[in-house]
């Protein structure tokens, strides 16, 4: 969750300052928001198998800000371009 809003804000998907929000209130609560060893190839090959995914596009599930929710869906490059800079 925080590595796709993280990616997602710089983007301009997600208002700013939400991936800062959710990251104090992750770490408020002593829940995990980092992923170590990122391999975008693996990510995506998991992202293929879950339900979302229809018509070789996946449906990203993305917080415009704390509350608000929206799908985006997105092919696999542009997941690929999305995610490759992490």
């Amino acid at each position: 969750m925080g590595l796709i809003t993280k990616q997602s804000e710089k983007l301009g998907l997600t208002n700013k300052g939400t991936y800062d929000t959710l990251i104090d209130c992750l770490t408020k609560h002593d829940l995990p928001y980092t992923i170590d060893d990122f391999d975008i190839e693996e990510l995506l090959g998991l992202a293929k198998l879950d339900k979302k995914n229809l018509n070789n596009k996946l449906n990203l599930i993305l917080l415009k800000d704390i509350g608000e929710c929206y799908i985006h869906s997105v092919d696999y490059s542009e997941f690929i371009d999305m995610m490759g800079d992490v």
